[in-house]
């Protein structure tokens, strides 16, 4: 995530402006999703759009309850 030079950042409740690099990279990888406009370039052709959002966590090894729970 870039770092804003003035102002506040906050989403769900977190403050952004005062993670340090290390909380940022872990807020991003587990918090905020994304998906290219491009299609091809992220989602599996083959799997459903519930697939697709699932992959990742279950590459984490989140529990299928915990999925759920999150969705």
């Amino acid at each position: 995530l870039d770092v804003p030079t003035a102002g506040a950042a906050r989403v769900g409740g977190c403050d952004l402006l005062a993670m340090d690099g290390k909380a940022r990279l872990r807020y991003r990888r587990e918090v905020v999703g994304f998906v290219w406009q491009q299609t091809a370039r992220n989602l599996l052709p083959y799997l459903t759009a519930a697939q697709n959002v699932a992959l990742p966590m279950q590459l984490r090894g989140r529990s299928k309850a915990r999925q759920k729970t999150e969705r």
